[in-house]
């Protein structure tokens, strides 16, 4: 796939072809217009971060990676607890 490093990326891709990723932006609504467009299963939302976390098909990311609502797409981060 175009763009897309050889080798483990850290990135998790579930067996339809998503990547679960963090898409933050400035505006809220603009983001989440963007991702759902782009095919996603949205799965966290903060309006305090605009931020989104959602299960992108890996063939729509770089098409949300251009949307102007969207400033950045990262892995997104593994929750943590101590115990």
């Amino acid at each position: 796939m175009k763009g897309v490093p050889a080798g483990k990326t850290g990135v998790r891709v579930d067996k339809d072809g998503r990547a679960l990723a963090r898409c933050a932006g400035q505006g809220y609504a603009g983001i989440g217009k963007a991702v759902r467009r782009a095919g996603s299963a949205i799965t966290s939302k903060s309006a305090r971060d605009d931020s989104i976390i959602a299960w992108v098909p890996l063939r729509n990311l770089e098409k949300l990676a251009g949307n102007q609502a969207v400033c950045a797409i990262e892995p997104a981060a593994d929750a943590i607890t101590n115990r």
